[in-house]
């Protein structure tokens, strides 16, 4: 309803006591924008999810300041938060990948059949966030729209790779690991 819960309350009380309600204009400052101001300071936001506050208010054209913009997109559960990055992989990046690991671990296709779980960690040294920020709403982080396709390349940082095997063996699985830190290569 556009109202407060406490204000809400408070005029339900007084209608159960006296049989009407008399609304008050509000205690604190007064809005600067109106309903409609506040949709047009949304709109850009959920079009373009990487617009900055000052380009909001460009898009707008309210006088408002920054301030005000990020209250009422709070208000609205629009939070700035940083965006997903994923490699932007296609099938034939896919096919390269899995041959690189294949020339790489040793593993040929019959044991690569049994493989359980892999897993691939890159631990960087010095992240590079550049301050990107999306605006978006509780729970659509996984959301592709609000994900960057990025390709990275080489950053300093340690790569740990893992293979989960069935065996024959005692044990049913095994495991390799192989400890990548700048360009060498160790297995244990």
């Amino acid at each position: 309803m556009g109202r407060n819960d406490a204000a809400i309350r408070r005029c339900w009380q007084e209608w159960a006591d006296n049989g009407r309600f008399h609304d008050h204009d509000g205690r604190g400052r007064p809005r600067v924008t109106s309903d409609r101001e506040d949709r047009l300071i949304v709109r850009p936001s959920v079009t373009a999810p990487d617009s900055s506050l000052s380009t909001i208010r460009r898009a707008t054209r309210t006088r408002v300041s920054t301030m005000t913009i990020h209250r009422r997109l709070i208000e609205l559960n629009l939070r700035s938060c940083r965006p997903l990055h994923h490699l932007p992989l296609t099938p034939a990046h896919c096919r390269v990948r899995l041959q690189w690991y294949l020339d790489q671990s040793g593993v040929d296709h019959a044991e690569w059949g049994r493989i359980v779980f892999c897993d691939k960690s890159h631990f960087q040294l010095y992240p590079k966030d550049n301050r990107r920020r999306v605006w978006r709403r509780a729970r659509q982080c996984a959301d592709p729209y609000f994900t960057i396709a990025r390709p990275t390349g080489p950053q300093p940082g340690v790569m740990v790779k893992g293979v989960i095997l069935l065996t024959a063996g005692p044990l049913w699985s095994s495991l390799k690991a192989h400890l990548q830190c700048s360009g060498t290569s160790t297995t244990f």
